[in-house]
């Protein structure tokens, strides 16, 4: 099938349209024997249908010979300006060109349909991307009470394939171990997802994002909202200055740029670290005091947080991601960041109530 051909700002000329379904190229093709375009898909679904006849000049036809796409229509299609699918449904005001429709409606469409976020744990609305955000928040109950069976459905299923392991072969163990893993690679965002609907950021940190990110790289948790601001945490396994390259950088994010966001706001909040067995990573050194975590607070300027290099000197990645320490545990062992916002603010220096 092609484009809908009512979406085009511009009327088209019937030499791109295509003559079986009558609608816009979609990924043209040329056939060899009259040189007539039509959509891919249509001239393949002809061909199979009617004993691979060409659909304009009945030569034969085989579609295995038609593998160039023709660049010229597939070009001029491309480019060419058309309104939102959801312009006459939902009255979306969007337009831009055909190579920019489907990000368009994959992506910033407030009227496309998009499945809740909570799909993997059994939420099956399907809703316009507009009224997400207030399905998500009014059924904060709802999807809390799914991710718990979920997780303890999974939690069940790990226990027994762990208590079976021991009574096969080591093939069948091999196959049930990789399942364990499967399952608890699934329990993790569910896991990640329900402390952030209890009030908490999480981000996740494998042992190989240590081993393997470079520096200035960044792994962001999913946002949360509070105080009507959006929120995150975003983590630098390598650092992100030059003058804390090799430190890991932890730090609480708003998404809110510059303009959005009020330079006097002043925000508190914890940062705290996890293993894989939910547990807070305790360092028996003198150096570190013990517990991870602390309160912390910044004003004025979005991107301002927490390193661990202002901490403590030894804090490197390397240090992190060595199992020896007590922060990953095993190989596949990652931390699990956690942000709680205390108190958003105006700064104390601005007399009015917030």
């Amino acid at each position: 099938m092609g484009y809908d051909e009512s979406l085009f700002v511009k009327p088209l000329d019937s030499y791109w349209l295509c003559p079986i379904c009558d609608d816009a190229l979609q990924d043209a093709v040329e056939t060899p024997c009259c040189e007539k375009i039509f959509c891919y898909s249509c001239l393949r679904d002809w061909i199979v249908t009617h004993q691979r006849s060409c659909p304009q000049c009945r030569a034969n036809l085989d579609i295995s010979k038609i593998n160039t796409r023709c660049k010229r229509a597939n070009n001029f299609i491309q480019e060419q300006l058309v309104n939102c699918p959801n312009q006459e449904s939902h009255n979306c005001k969007w337009t831009g060109h055909v190579s920019d429709i489907d990000d368009h409606c994959a992506k910033s469409c407030q009227s496309s349909m998009v499945r809740c976020p909570f799909q993997s744990v059994g939420c099956d609305v399907r809703i316009c991307r507009s009224e997400l955000e207030h399905h998500i928040r009014e059924n904060v109950s709802q999807h809390l009470t799914l991710a718990m069976l979920k997780m303890g459905n999974m939690s069940e299923e790990i226990s027994q394939l762990r208590s079976s392991v021991s009574n096969l072969q080591s093939q069948q163990v091999d196959k049930l171990t990789k399942r364990v893993d499967q399952l608890h690679g699934d329990l993790l965002p569910i896991r990640n997802t329900t402390m952030a609907l209890s009030g908490y950021l999480v981000a996740t940190v494998s042992r190989q994002d240590f081993i393997n990110k470079q520096f200035n790289e960044s792994i962001d948790s999913q946002p949360f909202e509070y105080a009507g601001y959006r929120w995150k945490i975003r983590v630098f396994p390598r650092g992100d200055r030059q003058d804390k390259e090799g430190y890991p950088s932890f730090y609480l994010w708003s998404e809110h740029n510059y303009e959005q966001f009020p330079v006097d706001i002043e925000t508190r909040y914890t940062l705290s670290f996890e293993n894989r067995n939910h547990q807070f990573d305790v360092v028996g050194n003198q150096q570190t005091g013990g517990v991870l975590g602390a309160n912390f607070t910044f004003t004025k300027r979005i991107g301002n947080g927490w390193s661990m290099k202002k901490m403590n000197q030894e804090f490197t990645t390397e240090y992190i991601s060595d199992t020896k320490n007590g922060f990953i545990h095993d190989e596949d062992d990652s931390l699990h960041v956690r942000a709680c916002i205390l108190d958003v603010k105006p700064h104390a220096r601005i007399k009015r109530s917030f």
